[in-house]
């Protein structure tokens, strides 16, 4: 995925998600692939792995 130079990452609790109000501002909804029978993915271990594939941008 291509990332752009700025913005807000939000990342919703792994039982309730992103609250209505705040939806409302996202303009680019991101969602990690899941592979198997997790139900949800722990948002510390979401937050790596998008914190990681963005870093990919500046790398270039």
């Amino acid at each position: 995925m291509e990332w752009g130079n700025e913005g807000i990452l939000i990342l919703g609790n792994e039982g309730q998600g992103i609250t209505t109000e705040v939806k409302k501002f996202i303009q680019f909804p991101v969602t990690i692939p899941r592979v198997g029978l997790a139900e949800s993915l722990n948002v510390a271990i979401s937050a790596g792995i998008l914190c990681s594939d963005i870093s990919r941008n500046f790398k270039k």
